[in-house]
């Protein structure tokens, strides 16, 4: 289980091996932009990783896609896809 604090309110949640950044989001209350349903077909779900990046996996092949697609930086991910 990974530990995520949600600026700027501060929201700490946790998230399980088992789901998405978005996933784990949302269900902790946390209010989350994801147009597409959670598809990696919209990028408003991108969330900028401020601390732990090396720990997080790399881009799967939607992400990656759509990160080469829109020229996102490292840091910028897709929390629908996201399983840190």
């Amino acid at each position: 289980m990974t530990r995520v604090t949600a600026l700027p309110d501060q929201i700490d949640f946790d998230v399980a091996a088992d789901e998405t950044l978005l996933e784990a989001a949302l269900r902790s209350g946390v209010p989350f932009a994801h147009a597409c349903g959670g598809r990696a077909k919209c990028s408003t779900c991108r969330v900028w990783v401020l601390d732990g990046l090396k720990a997080c996996p790399d881009r799967n092949s939607a992400e990656t896609s759509m990160a080469d697609r829109l020229r996102l930086a490292d840091e910028v991910r897709l929390a629908c896809q996201l399983r840190p």
